[in-house]
């Protein structure tokens, strides 16, 4: 995929957003955008698992926490929290690195956000029902 086809994607997920977030309050909104950040930083997380070939009741045994809360993690029925995340990211011997870039910039992350968008919407209609 090309750059200009990643920003088209990114415009029509940005457009689609829009239109399902219109009519939600601010809070509502800030859960959505929070999920979209919680979903982006475990497909991090799940790559990382899947090089090394662990399960999720592996990294939860190493991080001390239960299967069940990684699995509501992974499908985006938990929020990741900054605790649990740093934990991960210790017990898979992951660095991450951080930069601030324009909502317009079709990079990595916002390739990972469009793969990421289909379970967060699964996510967003169990909350909403």
């Amino acid at each position: 995929m090309n750059k200009t086809e990643d920003q088209e994607k990114l415009l029509a997920i940005q457009a689609l957003a829009r239109n399902i977030t219109k009519d939600l309050s601010q809070k509502d909104r800030d859960e959505v955008a929070g999920l979209v950040v919680s979903s982006v930083l475990l497909i991090t997380i799940k790559k990382a698992m899947d090089e090394q070939k662990l399960l999720k009741k592996d990294l939860a045994q190493k991080i001390g926490t239960s299967p069940s809360y990684i699995s509501q993690l992974f499908n985006g029925d938990r929020l990741l929290n900054m605790v649990t995340f740093a934990k991960m990211l210790k017990a898979l011997d992951l660095q991450i690195d951080v930069a601030g870039r324009s909502k317009y910039d079709a990079s990595a992350t916002h390739r990972q956000s469009i793969e990421a968008l289909p379970n967060l919407h699964k996510s967003f209609q169990k909350q909403a029902v």
